[in-house]
């Protein structure tokens, strides 16, 4: 079962933190600018590329995480990388907000997150706001080694969306949102997005699902703990496309239109002996993507990454020492 699912991953993470205290803000504010100018001491961007006001923040600032192909002048898509934004000008907005952008993250950039937030913080505030630090928006992507060319979904009728197909007219995309329209979820040809994009690494799976959370408001140290949110992948079901043609109990017109309409308001046009016959018929084939054990196995190896921002999380002492080395040595 597991050979379906090779990774389950944050693509990307939201953060938010609500400081009132006007001492703790003033503070914040002088240590985003004073790791700013750290910064443009060791790189050749100049101040005002590395902090300037954005996104509704007075303060917006990117710092990389220990990769050295991130770039002040560049989107940094596909790289790891933190936006810190503080100081709002809507009263309505936390004072801090942090997204972690990239995909994907080791154990040490994990940590290279907390180094800098306890910098901007002070490691006395981290300890003190970490029970409030709060996760309000999270993109967590399963890899797959079966290309998206050879599924065929069950529901696609509640899809976001239109279906999208590449130039030799294999779908490329599908989305799926449910009604209250705070999740959303997206299956794509991991190459061809490389492709289109005219990304530069090289994917290393064919297929990609993304589970998107919206207008969350879970403690980060609660998301790490309880994971009910994976139960979300469960409104995904499919089907293997070839074994399906290989029996020959659709044609090929049957099969587009399943393919566009999805097989659940397909079988709707028929009635319930050819329902059932059908649904029996392709049962064998179910494609065990979605399968919750294989998905939390590979996410409680990401949440054991996640767990060094934890201010509490036992790491060996030499490990501190060398994260903490590397990065004062990249940053300060």
């Amino acid at each position: 079962m597991n050979k379906f699912i090779k990774s389950c991953k944050v693509d990307y993470m939201r953060l938010s933190l609500d400081i009132t205290d006007e001492e703790h803000q003033e503070l914040i504010k002088l240590n985003i600018e004073d790791l700013a100018c750290r910064i443009a001491n060791k790189t050749t961007a100049g101040l005002k590329q590395i902090i300037h006001p954005r996104l509704g923040y007075a303060r917006y600032t990117r710092v990389p995480l220990f990769d050295p192909q991130f770039s002040y002048s560049a989107s940094n898509r596909e790289i790891p990388h933190l936006a810190i934004m503080c100081d709002p000008y809507s009263p309505c907005r936390k004072f801090l907000a942090i997204e972690l952008k990239g995909h994907k993250y080791t154990k040490s950039q994990w940590y290279c997150a907390r180094l800098f937030l306890e910098h901007i913080l002070t490691p006395e505030l981290y300890l003190d706001y970490w029970q409030e630090l709060t996760v309000t928006k999270v993109d967590i992507a399963l890899g797959s080694d079966i290309p998206l060319s050879e599924l065929l979904f069950d529901k696609l009728h509640a899809r976001k969306a239109g279906i999208y197909f590449n130039s030799d007219g294999d779908n490329e995309l599908f989305y799926f949102q449910p009604k209250n329209r705070r999740q959303e979820i997206a299956v794509y040809d991991r190459k061809a997005k490389e492709k289109n994009f005219g990304y530069k690494f090289q994917a290393n799976e064919s297929t990609r699902t993304e589970l998107r959370l919206g207008k969350l408001k879970i403690p980060l140290n609660k998301f790490l703990t309880e994971h009910d949110y994976l139960k979300k992948f469960n409104s995904i079901k499919s089907y293997d496309l070839n074994k399906i043609k290989d029996t020959g109990c659709l044609g090929r017109y049957e099969l587009m239109a399943i393919q566009v309409m999805g097989m659940t308001p397909f079988l709707r046009k028929h009635n319930k002996y050819e329902r059932t016959k059908f649904r029996k018929a392709i049962k064998p084939y179910l494609v065990p993507v979605i399968n919750m054990d294989a998905i939390k196995s590979k996410w409680l190896k990401q949440v054991d990454s996640i767990s060094t921002m934890d201010p509490f999380t036992n790491l060996s002492t030499s490990q501190k020492t060398k994260y903490k080395e590397k990065f004062n040595r990249t940053y300060m």
